[in-house]
């Protein structure tokens, strides 16, 4: 009898446990309001199909279906139109969420749970076909390529390497709350191709020094027009006229007074002229510190001119922020890649970004990268 029972209790685990997996995972339906109709469109199948296809990596991923005491929701977007030389992008989000974000109905999550933070418990992000916001700006001016600092390489998963977000201090660094071993973006590209290039040090140069001489010229054009002494008597002469028919003594006095100050000011031996005139070198010197400075650099890196950039702190007498591959804390620099993007198949995959993140403990976050079948992502690139 007894082993009877205990056959039948197995035999009821066997079917309960499997029922009960099945209800765990609370998906909310996948919002698609984000996402334009141009997504729709009969060119855009591929990236369409791409888009369903990660909606349902995400859904499948043990880690991120199955966490407990969460909710979960899925929502896409797409950036409208392309334009030259990008190709029509896509996004798709899936969030985890503890109690704080929780309301009423079948896995009801609250309209604004991205502004809750602490119901933020595990977080995937996919990017399709959209990479510039991950580099961070090194420098930029107006008409003008940017140049970026170049992201430092944390790791791999499989084939694919795993990035953080460089900053001006040369570490990576997390957009979210998370732990910084686990923060950053993992990249996949069709052909393995990155899509930003190293910037020359010829290049960057070039670039800081076109930066120092608008920032003069700016200078120069909000300073107010010269005054001349002719100018000055004339108003001088006006006002003492004017004052004149008023008050004769007034307008005496006042004459005399302009005259004394106008003398001094206009004696090159005044202490207020051979101040002005120290300034006036000073400000020389310093141009002509900033030209050498730039002159000096290109002497001394000669053909490493063409090698990548760096910055940091660099040589005595480099300008500012140019440093050398061999100067401790030195950080590369990139730029776009122009031809990365092919310009003809505007709706063909060329690159897929995830980024992890959220409250939930590193392990978690780890194992829902791992867990994620990368491969099948990367089968749909072209």
């Amino acid at each position: 009898m007894r082993s009877r029972c205990a056959a039948a209790a197995a035999a009821f685990h066997l079917v309960a446990l499997p029922a009960h997996a099945a209800a765990q995972p609370c998906w909310r339906p996948i919002d698609t309001s984000g996402a334009d109709a141009s997504l729709e469109r009969a060119e855009y199948a591929e990236l369409r199909r791409a888009v369903g296809a990660i909606e349902q990596l995400m859904l499948e991923n043990p880690p991120l279906r199955d966490m407990p005491d969460t909710r979960g929701r899925i929502w896409r977007s797409s950036g409208g139109a392309p334009t030259e030389p990008r190709p029509h992008a896509a996004a798709v989000y899936a969030g985890r969420y503890w109690r704080p974000a929780w309301v009423a109905g079948p896995c009801g999550i609250h309209a604004q749970s991205e502004r809750i933070p602490a119901s933020h418990a595990l977080r995937v992000s996919a990017w399709i076909n959209d990479y510039e916001f991950i580099l961070r700006t090194a420098l930029s001016l107006r008409g003008r390529p940017s140049i970026f600092y170049q992201p430092q390489v944390l790791g791999s998963f499989g084939r694919f390497r795993f990035y953080g977000y460089a900053n001006a201090s040369g570490n990576a660094y997390h957009r979210e709350t998370v732990r910084p071993s686990y923060s950053g973006f993992l990249l996949m590209t069709a052909d393995g191709r990155l899509p930003w290039i190293p910037v020359s040090a010829g290049e960057y140069l070039d670039l800081m020094e076109e930066r120092t001489l608008r920032y003069q010229q700016d200078l120069a054009r909000q300073q107010p027009p010269a005054v001349t002494d002719e100018q000055i008597d004339r108003q001088v002469h006006a006002t003492y006229e004017s004052l004149r028919q008023v008050d004769a003594a007034a307008a005496e006095q006042f004459l005399v007074s302009m005259q004394k100050q106008l003398a001094k000011q206009r004696d090159p031996d005044s202490r207020m002229n051979r101040r002005m005139a120290r300034g006036a070198a000073s400000g020389e010197r310093a141009e002509a510190l900033r030209a050498s400075q730039f002159a000096f650099a290109r002497q001394q890196l000669g053909a490493a001119l063409a090698s990548q950039a760096y910055t940091g702190k660099g040589p005595a007498g480099f300008p500012a922020d140019l440093a050398t591959a061999a100067d401790k804390g030195a950080i590369p620099l990139v730029k776009i890649d122009p031809s990365f993007w092919h310009r003809t198949d505007r709706g063909r995959v060329q690159i897929i970004l995830f980024e992890f993140g959220g409250r939930a403990s590193p392990e978690v976050i780890e194992d829902t990268l791992r867990s994620m079948e990368l491969e099948r992502a990367a089968a749909l690139l072209r």
